[in-house]
């Protein structure tokens, strides 16, 4: 079962995210902030609230994410629900699977031909600075799952959210944001 809600409260631009619908939202702060483990919690909590829905977290390298994201995701998201884990340690776990169906995926955009042929209702880049444009912008196309959708409007949605720490004023993240590419939360 899931664990309560309520044990996780975000406040500040950590609520925007909560109620945020845009398709693209880029979060900026420094470290230490709760950027990852805000993200994190909220994409546990469509995991349960959209039966069957499918969830990306990635990083640059998928082996960068063993001892950072996935700690995060395990000792604090997860510390109700371990079952989730299988047997596979956390740098060889690839999924993470609920009772409703609902899968998230870890991987690495190192390995870009697992990551683009598939579906997902959201994907979450962690320390995006790290990236570049050409290997964003082809999650876009994998926005197929369709399977959260919203209440009042009966459409599915779908968001690509990014996080990192403040980076140079002429990174493609801040130039995109600039633009308007990206919903912008510093």
């Amino acid at each position: 079962m899931p664990r309560n809600e309520s044990e996780f409260c975000p406040v500040g631009t950590h609520a925007d995210l909560w109620h945020c619908r845009d398709e693209r939202v880029l979060i900026a702060s420094s470290a230490g902030t709760g950027k990852t483990r805000n993200i994190l919690e909220r994409i546990n909590v469509l995991a349960w609230k959209y039966p069957n829905s499918r969830h990306l977290i990635a990083r640059k390298t998928r082996a960068s994410m063993s001892e950072s994201v996935m700690v995060t995701w395990e000792r604090d998201v997860h510390a109700h629900d371990r079952h989730l884990f299988g047997t596979a340690s956390r740098s060889h776990r690839t999924s993470y699977d609920y009772p409703n169906g609902s899968t998230v995926v870890v991987g690495g955009l190192d390995n870009p031909v697992k990551l683009y042929s598939t579906e997902w209702d959201t994907v979450y880049i962690a320390e995006a600075l790290e990236t570049t444009i050409e290997e964003i912008e082809p999650l876009l196309r994998s926005f197929r799952s369709n399977k959260m959708v919203h209440k009042a409007s009966g459409q599915a949605w779908h968001q690509l959210v990014l996080d990192c720490n403040p980076g140079s004023e002429r990174h493609w993240l801040k130039l995109r944001a600039d633009a308007g590419w990206f919903r912008y939360m510093h």
